[in-house]
């Protein structure tokens, strides 16, 4: 995978491996859509990496859809703990849109070979009914027992991206002697199974 910038640098783990994480912050049930959102420089990113790391470390394929402005910093992943050679990127021509993303990730999801998708709705979402284009890609979900995850830069006052949404996370970062400590705040839960999220701890990159 080519190393291509990223706006927000990913904070690493602080203790990188392939295996899981006893503790993980969170980890979606399958079938469901997951929101991270947040306004700046916020966690988002490094916790769907997180994320991508726990998929991986189980046996599954994991998705990484973006436009071709944005960017994943090849080298943090891998200090991350991330497989490089197991994470599927996908760019799609920015003047394409975000209906361009959620075709990809409708087309990706349809051979079942994924078990997580990301997608990187920071500049905004498709237009038109929620309802539609997330029904589509929570039925993928369902069918294939995939997990979804949308990152977004509602702020946390805003409504979330749509009534699929099951959870909406926003991170919190802080920054200390040990590196940086993410509260996670709890937006919305659609089924009332998950109460809280737990933190986590990640130090800074080389440089920050």
């Amino acid at each position: 995978m080519a190393a291509i910038a990223l706006p927000l640098a990913l904070a690493r783990p602080l203790a990188p491996a392939k295996a899981p994480p006893e503790a993980p912050f969170f980890e979606p049930d399958p079938g469901t859509l997951v929101e991270l959102s947040g306004e700046g420089a916020t966690a988002r990113t490094t916790l769907a990496v997180s994320l991508v790391i726990r998929a991986q470390a189980s046996g599954e394929t994991a998705l990484w859809i973006m436009h071709d402005a944005a960017g994943i910093y090849a080298p943090d992943l891998a200090a991350s703990g991330a497989d490089l050679d197991a994470l599927v990127v996908v760019r799609v021509a920015r003047r394409d849109g975000a209906k361009a993303l959620v075709r990809a990730a409708e087309i990706a999801l349809r051979s079942g070979g994924f078990g997580l998708a990301v997608l990187d709705l920071v500049d905004g979402a498709p237009g038109g009914p929620p309802a539609a284009w997330q029904g589509r890609l929570l039925g993928l979900a369902r069918e294939h027992r995939a997990r979804i995850v949308l990152i977004s830069s509602r702020a946390p006052t805003a409504e979330s991206l749509g009534p699929l949404v099951s959870v909406r996370i926003a991170p919190r970062p802080s920054r200390d002697a040990r590196g940086f400590a993410v509260e996670h705040d709890l937006l919305k839960v659609k089924h009332g199974a998950l109460r809280r999220v737990t933190p986590s701890r990640h130090r800074a990159p080389a440089g920050l």
